[in-house]
């Protein structure tokens, strides 16, 4: 009697601990996606920006010319940078040694 009551209640504790992890989880993966979202679009407005600049220098043969780039734009390409001095850096030091 008490054995299958004490087995309903496991039993019920976890199913409200599982769908509390599924709940959870779909929260993230709806913020990972909204994420996504923002980072493409980010991407797609930088590639824009530089794509105009570059016409406009070649347009009017100049060797420099002004972007204008948010705050978001710049904290990306910081991080982007930084990804991939770190993995220059990891290249040179597990690179295999010249041959003779």
């Amino acid at each position: 009697m008490f054995g299958t009551l004490i087995n309903k209640i496991k039993l019920f504790l976890k199913e409200v601990r599982q769908t509390a992890t599924q709940r959870r989880q779909k929260k993230l993966a709806e913020i990972a996606g909204i994420e996504k979202r923002e980072r493409e679009a980010l991407v797609e407005g930088l590639t824009k920006k530089l794509q105009e600049a570059h016409a406009d220098c070649e347009q009017n043969h100049k060797a420099v010319t002004m972007v204008e780039l948010s705050f978001k734009e710049i904290i990306y390409i910081e991080e982007d940078l930084r990804t991939w001095t770190r993995y220059l850096r990891e290249s040179e030091i597990y690179k295999a040694p010249p041959q003779r």
